[in-house]
């Protein structure tokens, strides 16, 4: 058998750490994959999420839920993502742009994977990427994705024949990916046969089931999708079974990607006795800050290294998935379209400054559970401002469903999550909106400050208990209370304070950006200026990737108020907000 350095050679290259990320987990933006391959050096291979023939915008959230623990233990996940994505035409232009500004990724190779409902499909897919990938991973195994996945997944000659196709199109190495899913006897029989076509190595495995998740105290189904596949340390025993058999079956030569409940040193080597060359990263990356998953990551790699066993001592404690129900006691209608719900309880924990919570509206044999994150202006009890979308648009879903709802219903909420904001002492708070949500919640933990907050009415001005009665304007853009103006000429005609540390604005884009301009103008610093962002968040907890900022940081965990300078550098750029298959608005 040839050196392990040489066996494990990918498009001509080696790479440096047998630690992957998993498709569709973390790493699911080129922009975050920028990022980690300089943060996450230990990183040798990275997964994109998985590229279609055209823009596809998954599920809506719910995506992803703790599943029952009851019957899969603490650690147990479920999720259907649905495959989102931006189509393989934006995606390929955004992947020559990576390459562009690094062309070897920081040493680390980049795998992607493609999906189709049939060979045409899929060969269209990775021929087009393939210039840019080092491999090219095919995906026979997402188990909640009808038409695609597993659907392609079951017939050894016909994914032989797309693995043959890919190999000669792409004219890059070929993974296939496998779903748990199979029998033993097909595993080994489509593993043989896709190797047989021209495949470098296999993958094992993605999601086990799928299962389906309730709400507390109910039989309605968690996620949008009703079910979702099973991961966590639940299945960590089928993926290395999976791996020996594949083993098993397709010799030594062939390279594998072994992945499925690996949290620490112990389970890399699970996998690796039973045959795998790679372990693949899913689950064990939620709920960490960026730079806390470089540092847990660094650990494993030691631990892989060295015989250690100390990474998993590094998982967060508690990634708050858990619902929790809540009775609407009293809904105020501020508008046609802006309604305040208080609920009969305290949030616990309470959210610190700028957090936020999930709030889910559960659904019915015609209607899936639908969620969507909301700001915590008062925990107690637990108050949420909610405006109704116009018409189309999932937005436009979920808060109809909502403004269904009645005095006395129950909705489930999970949380608190992101990073609190606790800077300066002395701040200026500039608010439009449902955006003066999150400035409550900053006021009323920071006494010394001054407030500018506007709205299009008097009657949708929110929470002004909240903040300073003395140091307080208010703007309408109707002249019913307050000056008669937008908040931002408020500011900039009224603010005359010295002394004051930072500002923090939160309000629709064009808003925000004009009180940036004139923050500046009034001799705040980029450093000083804090920008509350709303992008679009799945999952809460950093697995899903969806709130990737232009930066590459995930702004559910890392943080979504960024200093004025990262807030235009977006805006110039135009990408501050992602759409729900991934793209840019």
């Amino acid at each position: 058998m040839p050196a392990l350095e040489d066996r494990l050679r990918i498009n001509n290259r080696t790479p440096h750490s047998r630690i992957v990320t998993a498709s569709g987990c973390r790493a699911t933006t080129l922009e975050t994959i920028l990022l980690y391959s300089r943060l996450i050096p230990e990183i040798g291979i990275f997964t994109t999420k998985s590229i279609g023939p055209r823009p596809n915008q998954g599920n809506p959230a719910p995506i992803y839920c703790a599943a029952d623990p009851a019957k899969y233990g603490d650690s147990a996940r479920s999720n259907a993502v649905g495959l989102a994505n931006p189509g393989y035409e934006v995606f390929e232009s955004e992947l020559a742009g990576l390459r562009r500004k690094s062309p070897d990724l920081n040493g680390a190779l980049l795998l992607g994977s493609v999906y189709g409902a049939d060979l045409s499909e899929i060969v269209m897919v990775a021929k087009a990427l393939a210039p840019h990938l080092d491999a090219v991973e095919i995906n026979f195994s997402c188990p909640h994705a009808k038409g695609y996945g597993f659907d392609t997944g079951t017939d050894a000659d016909n994914m032989a024949r797309i693995v043959d196709a890919v190999c000669k199109a792409a004219g890059k190495d070929v993974f296939a990916k496998l779903s748990p899913n199979l029998a033993d006897d097909d595993l080994g029989a489509i593993a043989k046969a896709c190797v047989d076509a021209g495949a470098r190595g296999i993958s094992v495995i993605n999601t086990v089931g799928p299962v389906k998740t309730f709400l507390p105290g109910t039989d309605i189904p968690v996620l949008y999708n009703g079910v979702g596949g099973l991961s966590g340390r639940v299945v960590e025993e089928r993926g290395w079974e999976c791996v020996r058999i594949v083993r098993e079956s397709v010799g030594a030569m062939p390279l594998i990607i072994g992945m499925g409940g690996v949290f620490s040193g112990d389970d890399a080597r699970d996998y690796f006795g039973a045959g795998a060359d790679f372990i693949g990263l899913g689950t064990a990356m939620e709920g960490f800050r960026s730079d806390q998953l470089a540092a847990y990551v660094r650990q494993l790699r030691l631990d892989i290294d060295e015989n250690t066993d100390l990474a998993g001592l590094m998982l967060p404690e508690c990634v708050r998935l858990q619902y929790r129900g809540f009775r609407i006691d009293e809904m105020s209608e501020c508008s046609d379209d802006l309604r305040v719900f208080t609920f009969d309880e305290a949030l616990e924990p309470f959210a610190e400054p700028g957090q936020y919570v999930f709030l889910a509206v559960p659904g019915d044999d015609s209607h899936p559970t639908m969620e969507a994150p909301f700001s915590v202006p008062i925990d107690d009890p637990l108050t949420l401002a909610v405006r109704r979308y116009p018409r189309g648009g999932r937005e436009n879903h979920f808060t109809s469903r909502l403004w269904e709802k009645r005095q006395g219903d129950t909705l489930f909420v999970r949380g608190p999550y992101g990073m609190p904001f606790n800077q300066g002492d002395m701040l200026t708070l500039v608010g439009g909106g449902t955006g003066v949500a999150v400035l409550a919640s900053i006021a009323a933990r920071h006494p010394n400050h001054v407030a500018f907050i506007g709205a299009k009415s008097g009657g949708e001005l929110l929470f002004q208990d909240e903040f300073s009665a003395r140091d307080t304007f208010i703007a309408t853009d109707d002249g019913s209370a307050g000056y008669h103006c937008f908040v931002t000429d408020s500011f900039e005609k009224n603010y005359n304070y010295d002394g004051m540390s930072d500002i923090v604005i939160c309000g629709p884009l064009p808003m925000m950006t004009r009180a940036v301009e004139i923050a500046r103008s009034k001799g705040f610093t980029d450093r000083d200026i804090h920008v509350v962002l709303e992008p679009y968040m799945k999952c809460g907890v950093g697995i899903c990737g969806g709130c990737a900022l232009i930066d590459g940081s995930i702004a559910c965990t890392d943080g979504h108020i960024v200093t004025a300078d990262r807030f235009m550098a977006a805006v110039k750029k135009g990408r501050v907000k992602r759409m729900p298959d991934g793209g840019w608005e």
